[in-house]
C-alpha cells in the first residue's frame, strides 16, 4: 500500500483553537485547516454526529483528499448524558454561566462529566475511521479561567482542582479527551502516511 504525504492532510474546522490543539497533539505543525460550514446534525451520539459530518464535508472536498473532523461534547451524569452531541447547541443558548446556573438549580445533583471527543477521519479510498477520546471530571459551580476555549472554563478533569480554562495549553493536553484520542489516530496515520520535511 503506497503511503500518503502528511501535507496532503486536512483538519475541516472553523475553530483555530481546535486546529492548535491538534497541530501540537498530532505532531504536525502545518497541518492544513479547512473552514468549511456544514450543517450539523443534532443527536447525542457523537459517532453518529461525526459520521455525517464527515459525508457533508466530502461534498466539498476535491475528491480523494485525506481529512479530519470532530465532535466533542459534555455528558453530565446527574442530567443522563445531556447535553452530549448537543453541547454546541447548549453553549450557544446559554452559554457556561448558564450551564453552571441550571446545576444550581438542582439540589446535591451529581456533578460528575464526561467530555468526549469523537475523530472522524476520511481516507481517499472513501472509508471513514472514527477515534474516541474520554476524561472523566466535574462541572465547576462557576466559570473560572481565561485560557482555552468552549466549555473549558467549566470543566474540572479529575485528579486536578483547575478548570480548563485555567490550565495552559501543556498541561491541558495532559489530560485531554483529544489528547486520548489521537493516540490511537496517530498510530493509525503512521502506518498510512510518510513523514516529510
Amino acid at each position: 500500500m503506497s503511503r500518503l504525504k502528511y501535507t496532503s492532510l486536512c483538519f475541516i474546522s472553523n475553530n483555530e483553537h481546535k486546529h492548535r490543539e491538534y497541530c501540537g497533539l498530532l505532531g504536525i505543525s502545518d497541518l492544513k485547516l479547512w473552514k468549511i460550514t456544514v450543517t450539523e446534525p443534532q443527536s447525542m451520539n457523537l459517532e453518529t454526529v461525526t459520521e455525517e459530518k464527515v459525508k457533508r464535508v466530502r461534498a466539498s472536498m476535491p475528491k480523494g483528499t485525506p481529512f479530519f473532523v470532530e465532535h466533542t461534547g459534555l455528558f453530565i451524569d446527574g442530567w443522563n448524558g445531556l447535553p452530549g452531541g448537543l453541547t454546541a447547541l447548549f453553549m450557544e443558548k446559554v452559554g457556561n454561566d448558564g450551564m453552571c446556573k441550571m446545576l444550581q438549580s438542582y439540589v446535591s445533583i451529581d456533578r460528575t462529566a464526561r467530555a468526549i471527543v469523537e475523530i472522524g477521519y476520511s481516507h481517499p479510498d472513501n472509508t471513514i475511521h472514527m477515534f474516541r477520546g474520554e476524561t472523566i471530571g466535574t462541572i465547576a459551580q462557576e466559570p473560572r479561567g481565561e485560557n482555552n476555549f468552549g466549555w473549558d472554563p467549566i470543566f474540572v478533569p479529575r485528579g486536578d482542582d483547575r478548570t480548563y480554562a485555567e490550565m495552559t495549553q501543556i498541561e491541558k493536553d495532559k489530560t485531554s479527551m483529544r489528547r486520548d484520542a489521537v493516540r490511537n489516530f496517530s498510530q493509525f496515520l503512521d502506518e498510512r502516511f510518510e513523514l516529510i520535511g
